[in-house]
Order: C-alpha cells, then sequence, then structure tokens
C-alpha cells in the first residue's frame, strides 16, 4: 500500500498480469470471415492448440483434447482448413504465423497454448 504525501490517499497496487498476447487474422480474411461468423465467434483455447501444433489429432486426443469438439467438421484430408472448424467457414487453409523460438512471447504461448510441459 503507498499513500501520497500531500493527499493522504493510499492506494494498493495488485499485479494482475505479467505477460499477455493476441491472437490475430487479417480483416476480411478468410479467417475474419470465420472467426466474426455468430455461430463460430472466435477461437477456443483447444482450437489454437490445433491450429498452432504439429501433433496429429490422435496425440491431442492422447493429451486429453476433445478434437470432436475442436474440429467439428475436420474433411480428414490432412490440411488445417477453416471449415474444419466450422461448416459456415471457407475451405480454404490456415496458416499460422508466430514469434521466432528465440522469442519471450514464443516460449510463452507454448507453454499457454501448446504444452507446458514441451516448454519453460
Amino acid at each position: 500500500t503507498l499513500e501520497c504525501k500531500s493527499s493522504g490517499i493510499q492506494v494498493t497496487q495488485l499485479e494482475v498480469g505479467v505477460d499477455g498476447l493476441a491472437v490475430v487474422v487479417a480483416k476480411n480474411s478468410a479467417g475474419h470471415n470465420c472467426l466474426t461468423n455468430p455461430e463460430v465467434r472466435g477461437l477456443t483455447l483447444a482450437q489454437l492448440r490445433w491450429i498452432f501444433t504439429d501433433w496429429s489429432n490422435e496425440d491431442l486426443v492422447a493429451d486429453g483434447v476433445d478434437i470432436a469438439s475442436v474440429v467439428a467438421d475436420d474433411d480428414k484430408d490432412g490440411i488445417k482448413e477453416w471449415s474444419d472448424l466450422h461448416k459456415d467457414c471457407p475451405e480454404v487453409p490456415i496458416n499460422p504465423y508466430g514469434a521466432g523460438d528465440q522469442s519471450g512471447t514464443h516460449d510463452f504461448f507454448g507453454e499457454v497454448v501448446l504444452c507446458k510441459e514441451c516448454f519453460g
């Protein structure tokens, strides 16, 4: 707790976060059109994991991911497409990009989204 000398007002500092990141798609892109669809409305943490991982669906299932809820419309062609997430999304490949492996953001994203034991 800190107190202002001139006013006597006390404030308490609380740490509410130490890191943050955003996952974005280009406006009016296939991803944007998919994720702004009222039936989709964004991505779950499990869907982010599916998009960014190189693990197979079988590996994700073995690690506890309910793959049927993640990619409800997977056409099983081996290509991660927006249409795999929802039938109303376009059949366009998802091209994820991220920070390089020398970045703290890379490690943070990996620990939070992909596999906590695989990073850190």
